[in-house]
């Protein structure tokens, strides 16, 4: 670990005044964290500074040195983000609130072409106080829908602790989808799910009680695919405070990202990136003086934060939206503190390396420089920067997302529309000459409105993929905009994905028996949670779980699938079953159910050795 020496800053300002500009000579820094004059700084935050080119070692101690008007000085430590473009300083202890914090790069500090980074002094300002959740306006349906949990009899006999699995009904049947399953989270409900095209899960992973999930979807890394999800804590707040979990084809978690720096991982997006990097969104509470907008003086704005990561866990990038965008950008109430000013909900990597980010309060799209952090253009809101050459634009709109051909799509929410109506939209985009066309849009009329969330995404195979948000389902459209098939779901998803997967679990088939009260009957029933190649179930039978032959081989009928047997001997105790794949081939064994109704097995239970006994 290196030691930075830093030194007291004799200058202490009351006051933060507004961000500041860094001048650019030849080889100065094109990125820094936090950034100069940058206002509401967390006080656990960490340095970055980044000038374009690699470096090749940590510099010296003396490199530069950090100093704060309250905690004096700071030492800490050194570190190279994992492509060695970014040096890091983590301070060994957190920043004071209400500091002035000052940053001296000291000559002779070079990247490993050589490139000279000029000597330079600039200030950031933390916090002034700490400031708890808060909890948004009751309008705000986005955020109080998300934590009201539905809890019911689970509906499988095998898996007794699924209480939280949404309803599907399939209102179109399937025709021509793509490939793949649907993926999804109900937002009453504390299960993410993978369905197939007649609404039956393949996969179900319940949350622990007092949690919500979201954005489940399927990320490829560097050819390997794999699953991701939000994990929340269940409040009504301004923010989720939570994690995203990875999930490898055994559905074993090999990895958890959160947001670093001293904010909460927000539950709206999570996008892993094929050099082992992550981007996500916080939602974090400043203080702002609301006075001009007949709020309070002591007022507090929700101000979002974007932050990529390396695969160390270090912060690379960070940029926030107080720091680049007006509060007078927002359609929301300034009056009525909190304000919820920009509610950033989709982040999405441009084609160029740059950022997309949908901001919903703003009714906008922005482009963020990644190297830099600065604006590159407005797409919609009260700054737009586009003409619009044969659309009325979008209103607080969600998931903004880059196509190959250069396209554009999002979810046009409509909140703002008279009357009121949702769409998913896509347009043709020409940034240099700052036009757009849209090209597509589904449906042409107002059949739909969902007043909060919803997503769009383009397939493979031209399809496109529209969860409704706040209405509660799912349309696939083909590209003449015919319904390749439809599902009604039994809660509002945030988002529904459709992606081809292969899971193969780590955990065993289940089995269960039920007896129906005569001798010799029984109903036994199968599955393997997340398993996409089962053709069918071997069960197996026997006196003793020593004494076990197949009796039978019965087809997989959905998620649990269930045979009943008849003319048993009354010694016939145990129960077990075996899937076999599309070729043919068995997979490992079930557990060994017992028939324990029956007075003749109930000697022959080891009763330490059940796991799962159902009467």
């Amino acid at each position: 670990m290196r030691k930075i020496i830093l030194l007291l800053s004799a200058i202490c300002l009351l006051i933060a005044p507004a961000p500041l500009k860094a001048s650019s000579p030849e080889g100065s820094p094109l990125y820094l964290l936090p950034a100069p004059g940058a206002a509401n700084v967390s006080p656990a935050t960490s340095l970055a500074l980044r000038q374009g080119d690699p470096f090749d070692h940590l510099p010296d101690e003396d490199a530069f040195t950090v100093t704060g008007s309250r905690g004096g000085y700071y030492s800490g430590e050194m570190r190279l983000s994992d492509d060695r473009l970014t040096l890091l300083f983590y301070p060994e202890k957190p920043f004071a609130f209400d500091e002035t914090v000052t940053v001296a790069i000291r000559p002779g500090l070079k990247t490993a072409a050589g490139i000279a980074i000029p000597a330079t002094t600039y200030q950031f300002y933390t916090l002034q106080r700490p400031l708890e959740r808060v909890v948004l306006p009751s309008e705000d349906g986005e955020i109080a829908a998300t934590y009201s949990i539905t809890e019911t009899a689970s509906p499988y006999i095998t898996h007794p602790e699924f209480t939280s699995v949404m309803p599907i009904t399939v209102t179109s049947p399937a025709q021509n989808t793509g490939d793949g399953f649907l993926f999804m989270t109900g937002l009453t409900y504390q299960a993410m799910m993978m369905v197939d095209n007649t609404g039956e899960p393949y996969f179900i992973k319940q949350v622990p009680e007092g949690y919500a999930v979201t954005d489940f979807k399927r990320q490829i890394v560097q050819s390997t695919p794999y699953l991701s999800y939000h994990e929340g804590i269940s409040s009504n707040a301004g923010w989720s405070n939570g994690v995203y979990h990875v999930m490898d084809q055994s559905y074993n978690v090999v990895d958890t990202w959160t947001i670093g720096n001293g904010y909460g991982a927000d539950l709206h997006d999570f996008q892993m990136l094929d050099n082992g990097h992550a981007l996500m969104i916080s939602y974090t509470p400043i203080p702002y003086d609301l006075r001009p907008y007949g709020g309070p003086k002591n007022g507090i704005v929700i101000d979002a934060v974007l932050q990529e990561q390396d695969s160390g866990k270090n912060v690379v990038f960070e940029w926030h939206a107080s720091q680049h965008l007006p509060i007078t950008d927002s359609y929301d109430d300034l009056s009525n503190s909190p304000v919820d000013y920009v509610h950033t909900n989709a982040i999405d990597v441009d084609l160029d390396g740059n950022l997309l980010v949908s901001n919903r309060n703003t009714s906008s799209v922005v482009k963020v420089n990644r190297q830099t952090g600065n604006v590159i253009w407005i797409l919609g809101g009260r700054r737009n920067q586009f003409v619009f050459t044969n659309d009325l634009r979008f209103s607080r709109q969600h998931d903004i997302r880059r196509l190959a051909n250069g396209n554009i799509t999002l979810f046009d929410n409509g909140n703002d529309k008279f009357p009121p109506r949702s769409r998913a939209v896509e347009y043709e985009m020409n940034e240099a000459a700052r036009r757009v066309t849209r090209v597509w849009q589904y449906p042409e009329g107002d059949s739909y409105f969902a007043p909060f969330m919803g997503n769009v995404q383009r397939l493979g195979n031209g399809n496109t993929v529209i969860g409704w948000g706040a209405v509660p389902g799912v349309t696939e459209v083909r590209p003449d905009n015919s319904k390749g098939i439809e599902l009604e779901l039994g809660g509002s998803p945030y988002r529904v994905f459709r992606f081809p997967w292969d899971g193969v679990p780590a955990e065993s088939p289940r089995a269960a028996v039920v007896g129906n009260g005569t001798l010799g009957q029984v109903t036994v029933y199968a599955s393997w949670n997340g398993a996409t190649d089962v053709d069918a179930y071997e069960v197996y039978a026997g006196p003793t779980s020593q004494e076990m032959s197949m009796i039978t081989t019965v087809p997989r009928s959905g998620f649990e699938t269930s045979v009943a047997l008849a003319g048993l001997s009354d010694d016939t105790c145990a129960f077990q079953v075996r899937p076999v794949n599309h070729d043919g081939q068995p997979a490992p064994y079930s557990n060994v159910a017992w028939r324990v109704e029956h007075p003749a097995c109930q000697s022959l239970l080891n009763w330490s050795y059940l796991p799962l006994i159902v009467k």
